[in-house]
């Protein structure tokens, strides 16, 4: 059974480039435009992993990523952000709320793929 992963970003580009480059490797990806969006359909959706940018409307990454941790079940989520942080504080308030990962914008698409691999051991 392949692994479900939710892409939550707000290019609509970079979504089809995530997308793509885990749809490769097999596994399932759902999208999300924004934390709102993202918040509604995760619990009606099987997710293994997330991967999501920070800078969104309506509900930041930093929001998202709190609101799943709050439930128990979600607290061994594997949780890979996508941004453009450069400052340490950021960084550290990135990994308080509880992201395992943060892979720093512009990417490459084996690197994306390494990093999800990492952690649903498939290759």
């Amino acid at each position: 059974m392949s692994k479900t992963i939710l892409v939550v970003e707000v290019s609509e580009a970079m979504r089809k480039i995530i997308s793509l480059a885990l749809k490769i490797k097999g596994f399932d990806v759902i999208t999300a435009e924004d934390g709102i969006k993202a918040l509604e359909m995760f619990p009606m959706v099987g997710v293994d992993l997330m991967i999501t940018d920070l800078n969104m409307p309506y509900l930041d990454g930093i929001s998202l990523i709190s609101n799943i941790r709050e439930n128990r079940d979600n607290e061994e989520l594997p949780i890979i952000i996508l941004s453009t942080i450069e400052s340490k504080s950021q960084k550290e308030s990135v990994r308080r709320v509880g992201a395992n990962s943060i892979m720093n914008k512009p990417f490459e698409i084996g690197k994306i793929q390494e990093e999800v691999s990492k952690y649903l051991d498939k290759n």
